[in-house]
């Protein structure tokens, strides 16, 4: 329920309480991994590639929308960079203005490919997937984004990157990261996809992984959150996104761009680190 004299919304639902919880509840598990594959890609199938997102008057974001995106959370880096002082290598304040100076532009970029893209959930956090109280089928998915800032029309694997990188312990999500993703690329042909093959699903993966730190969300969880801190919030329990995003950056599995060598006298990136083997 909308109110456009309060510029807010209030999400009505059934009381599932006694069948469901909160995916923050549940971990990660083979199982839960391949049940989220199986959701998102039935959603991303039905408005996949660019003649039905035009269909649904949901035409891919022009390079305006996308640098609007970003420029939302750019204010927070600073922030972020400031509560991370401690806890950051020397190289990694340069490299994260660099992500955020650069990686719009291979965002961009490949929206000149239309083959990948369709309509995204856009915050499919845990708390917003709930989850049987006893197996792990069906989820529902529930508080969509679809904010005149946010990108409704994107890249369908953001919403697995948002889920996985963004929420899961780094250990989990490196051990079912392929069963979710070999599962959500089946899935996407078995529901009559065409032309997308696994290398390309693969590297818009890691391109994406960036945009854990480029989105509103992820800069605004540094108010509440550890940033630098993947055991979570001593309060609420919440993992920052920032610090997932920055492991996932550092152990090479995130692809950028071609990094500007650190400053003299900082700490270069390990063999195998982003920096060391990210590229255009």
């Amino acid at each position: 329920m909308y109110s456009a004299a309060d510029q807010c919304y209030h999400l009505l639902l059934d009381d599932v309480s006694a069948t469901r919880v909160e995916a923050t509840d549940r971990p990660p598990t083979v199982e839960y991994a391949l049940a989220l594959a199986d959701g998102l890609a039935a959603m991303h199938a039905r408005w996949w590639g660019a003649d039905r997102l035009a269909a649904a008057g949901q035409p891919i974001h022009d390079a305006g929308q996308v640098q609007h995106f970003v420029d939302i959370a750019a204010p927070g880096v600073p922030h972020v960079l400031e509560r991370c002082t401690t806890e950051l290598a020397g190289h990694w304040p340069g490299m994260i203005r660099q992500v955020i100076a650069r990686h719009p532009g291979a965002m961009i970029e490949r929206t000149r490919n239309a083959d990948g893209f369709t309509i995204i959930h856009g915050d499919p956090g845990c708390t917003n997937i709930l989850v049987p109280r006893a197996g792990s089928r069906p989820l529902y998915l529930i508080d969509r984004q679809p904010f005149n800032w946010s990108l409704t029309t994107w890249l369908g694997i953001y919403d697995l990157v948002y889920a996985t990188v963004l929420d899961w312990p780094v250990a989990d999500r490196r051990r079912l990261e392929k069963p979710l993703l070999r599962r959500y690329h089946d899935q996407l042909l078995a529901h009559g996809v065409d032309g997308y093959s696994w290398d390309q699903l693969w590297t818009d993966y890691r391109l994406m992984i960036p945009m854990g730190c480029t989105s509103p969300s992820s800069t605004a969880a540094a108010v509440c959150t550890p940033i630098c801190s993947s055991s979570g919030c001593p309060t609420c329990g919440a993992r920052s996104p920032l610090a997932t995003t920055w492991t996932a950056l550092h152990s090479g599995e995130g692809i950028l761009f071609q990094p500007e060598p650190p400053p003299f006298g900082a700490r270069a990136p390990t063999e195998g680190s982003a920096a060391a083997t990210c590229r255009h």
